[in-house]
């Protein structure tokens, strides 16, 4: 959703930004600043990888485990954002390379920015 936070005069200028998400494997995210109803996303991320010892059709008898959960892994990378805008959102990315899909969960997205002045 595009925010204008309170002030739609003030041009945004983002800094760094973060998606907190978690899921069972490390994640290789996108995450890009986008202004004024821009909703192109960009290009995808690479693949993440799914780790699916335990799906059906790709356990190791006697090792893996039917209905085995692998830990939940918090992805929370700071990353460099760009761009300007007075109506800003954050757009969040991540790709599966894998037959088994990705379970991933979006916690929350944070972006710092810092705001032009108004000139008359």
């Amino acid at each position: 959703l595009f925010d204008d936070l309170g002030s739609p005069a003030n041009l945004k200028i983002p800094k760094m930004g973060r998606g907190v998400a978690r899921a069972k494997a490390n994640l290789t995210y996108s995450l890009s600043f986008k202004a004024d109803f821009n909703i192109d996303p960009g290009a995808s991320p690479s693949a993440s990888i799914a780790d699916g010892s335990n799906a059906w059709g790709s356990g190791v008898w006697g090792q893996s485990v039917w209905g085995g959960t692998n830990p939940n892994v918090f992805n929370a990378q700071w990353k460099s954002l760009g761009g300007t805008g007075y109506y800003m959102s954050a757009c969040y990315q991540v790709s599966s390379g894998s037959a088994v899909p990705l379970d991933v969960e979006i916690v929350h997205l944070e972006i710092s920015y810092t705001t032009a002045e108004i000139v008359t």
